[in-house]
């Protein structure tokens, strides 16, 4: 029986069973996601400066390659995100069904890598078509999918899996494989940082990985192999960092709350949120306002107790269930570029969780692999409909969920029923309005924006426009007058 504390590998060739579970996971994604191939381009989220307004998606040009590799594009650097739409462009124009049938294309593959992956490292058929299947359905992956903005999670997760597979191919026996795996490794992991410099949590994944296998080899030997991956990540964090400064166009985020602190103890209760998220995902939204802390509040010490609860399982799984241990420690990993260490416009997000699931979804995996299948033949039935009474209710909230984002006005309809404190809410909802000629419900909602932010200029500038815009140009003055003084 295989060592139960670390990773297995498997040498045969994939079965006729696992060729069947990847086409049922592709199947299932696109059986439930489909319903989205009828949703249009956000008007006032991304879509329009990514895709719609960009000139330098509209075909294969070495001008517009030139600009994918030399441009920052709302605020980030991700050359193969934009040649991801020239090649959609080239296809169907700004048809958007294409776009969003790539999306949905692309996060089935990541599934079927994933399963791949689960199966590499030693689980069995059934535990790795679960743990596949839960990263596929489960309802925050939503926004990664549907929103054509977020093709860069999509293409970043795709090549880290695909390098991370042939890193394991590398290590498939105790001295490193062909070399042409490495290679293949390396490129994929460029790749994926080309695509979201939140692919960064790769080598980190991969040290872990080695340290499970080969803990006697020293740190310094298992270093060696993931220098140019860590030469690489140096490079990207800093192309992002310059992506983010005001002269590149971004807008590199001040703390939340002002300070280190302020952000520190915010993070806590949104940890608690987002645990709450995968385990009951009832209220997810396109924007979340959790309150800014300033002091040690209930909520604060809350969610520092569960942080120990969480480090005190993770120790133990370190010396007990080392095979759990590894997804277990993946899902932090994967969640620390999204802690604000270094802060972000937003606090949290339901695409902050897309990379952090693979850790979800492993630990799923490998803890139904530890069932003895062969002992109890009725287990494997109990293991199937258990599975089905989790992943059919994940699936039904997610399948509700993808309307939402069938557009700009209907998105931010919800978003403000969600988060009715938050001023990006209002705002994105009055401009999706105005955009749609509704003018009434425009101005209604920019004015619950400013009552919530004040002295926002944006907010007041685009509600003179639209007050001028309804033909009261007197009124109009009244917003747009304090902005030229």
């Amino acid at each position: 029986m295989p060592d139960s504390r670390q990773p297995q590998v498997q040498s045969s060739a994939p079965a006729f069973a696992d060729i069947a579970a990847i086409l049922l996971i592709i199947a299932a994604t696109w059986l439930l996601f489909g319903r989205a191939m009828g949703q249009s381009f956000l008007t006032n989220w991304d879509d329009p400066r990514y895709i719609v307004q960009n000139e330098a998606i509209r075909g294969f040009t070495w001008q517009h390659l030139k600009s994918a590799f030399s441009s920052f594009y709302v605020g980030n650097y991700a050359p193969l995100h934009i040649i991801s739409y020239m090649v959609d462009y080239s296809l169907w124009g700004l048809d958007a069904r294409g776009f969003t049938a790539v999306n949905i294309t692309l996060h089935a593959f990541n599934g079927a890598l994933l399963f791949a992956l689960f199966r590499s490292f030693g689980a069995a058929l059934l535990p790795a078509l679960c743990g596949a299947l839960l990263f596929c359905v489960h309802p925050v992956q939503v926004e990664s999918v549907v929103w054509l903005s977020q093709r860069k999670n999509l293409l970043a997760m795709f090549f880290s899996l695909i390098s991370f597979l042939c890193y394991v191919k590398w290590h498939k026996s105790e001295e490193p494989g062909p070399a042409q795996f490495y290679a293949v490794a390396l490129i994929a992991f460029i790749l994926a940082l080309l695509a979201k410099s939140a692919a960064v949590v790769l080598p980190p994944m991969l040290l872990l990985y080695d340290l499970n296998r080969r803990r006697a080899a020293g740190l310094p030997k298992l270093l060696r192999p993931l220098l140019p991956y860590l030469a690489a990540t140096g490079l990207v964090a800093v192309l992002a960092m310059i992506s983010q400064s005001p002269e590149a166009g971004g807008g590199r985020a001040p703390y939340h709350g002002g300070t280190v602190l302020s952000t520190a103890l915010t993070m806590f209760p949104v940890l608690v949120k987002y645990l709450g998220m995968l385990f009951w995902p009832s209220a997810l939204s396109a924007v979340y306002d959790p309150p800014i802390k300033s002091s040690v509040a209930l909520a604060v010490v809350a969610g520092v107790g569960l942080f120990l609860l969480l480090a005190a399982a993770g120790i133990w799984l370190y010396r007990w269930k080392r095979e759990l241990f590894f997804w277990y420690a993946a899902f932090f990993i994967a969640l620390l570029p999204v802690s604000q260490l270094v802060p972000l416009v937003t606090l949290m997000n339901d695409r902050y969780l897309y990379f952090p699931m693979i850790g979800v979804a492993g630990v799923v995996c490998f803890a139904v692999n530890r069932l003895d299948f062969r002992a109890n033949r009725g287990l494997r039935g109990a293991v199937i409909a258990a599975s089905a009474a989790v992943l059919f209710p994940l699936a039904t909230v997610s399948f509700n969920r993808i309307p939402v984002w069938h557009d700009a006005p209907t998105l931010w309809a919800d978003a403000v029923h969600k988060a009715p404190g938050a001023h990006a809410a209002w705002f994105g909802l009055a401009e999706a309005e105005h955009d749609a000629g509704r003018f009434e419900a425009a101005r209604f909602a920019y004015l619950r924006a400013l009552s919530i932010k004040p002295d926002n200029i944006e907010t007041m500038e685009n509600l003179g426009v639209l007050i001028t815009d309804m033909g009261d140009s007197a009124a109009a003055r009244s917003f747009l007058l304090p902005l030229l003084k």
